[in-house]
């Protein structure tokens, strides 16, 4: 199993921490699973200039033919899931399944949706309250996490990204609309789908 980068993952701190530590242990059981860093996040290139789906599928293609299996499950979520939709899209024969999680085929931006105060929250880097990207970020992965969990959630996501890449990365995640990609879908063989 392949999984699409999204916003601050950390190869090396996330896979023991609390938040995600557990789930990469069971996906990676009896199986392979790769993962990366995506761009501006972890061990990669910290200030990447080119942050668009483009850039980010380039790199997913690159990892995948790095890895080079004939076919492998795709995993994509949050900003991952239209980044492993483009990939499924452009390299039907490469995908055995895909998984989305909390994903999206039309972004909020794409859709309309107000997204400045979002990103300016995200920008910030915090005001008197000492609310910033790692604690609005915690509150979407963990919100119902304990203090210490929260805690964790907040540090991982401060050692794996800025808030500059963080709101980049959301800003690029969240304006795509992949609709003219899904006429794919029915005809596909690999298209199977299972969502969360």
């Amino acid at each position: 199993m392949l999984r699409a980068a999204t916003i601050t993952s950390h190869i090396q701190l996330d896979q023991d921490s609390l938040v995600w530590g557990h789930f990469w242990r069971f996906l990676a059981d009896g199986r392979t699973f790769v993962r990366y860093d995506g761009r501006g996040c972890g061990l990669s290139e910290r200030a990447p200039k080119d942050m668009t789906l483009e850039a980010r599928v380039a790199d997913l293609e690159a990892v995948a033919d790095e890895v080079d299996v004939e076919s492998f499950d795709l995993l994509g979520h949050g900003i991952g899931a239209p980044v492993a939709l483009e990939y499924l899209a452009r390299h039907p024969d490469r995908v055995s399944k895909l998984i989305l999680l909390f994903g999206f085929v039309r972004g909020p931006i794409s859709r309309g949706l107000p997204m400045d105060s979002y990103f300016q929250i995200l920008r910030g880097g915090g005001d008197s309250t000492g609310f910033s990207y790692d604690v609005m970020l915690g509150s979407v992965l963990v919100p119902d996490g304990s203090r210490e969990r929260q805690q964790v959630c907040r540090d991982l996501i401060r050692a794996s990204a800025t808030a500059e890449t963080v709101a980049a990365l959301s800003q690029h995640g969240t304006d795509v609309d992949l609709t003219n990609r899904l006429p794919w879908w029915a005809s596909s063989p690999t298209g199977a789908l299972s969502s969360g």
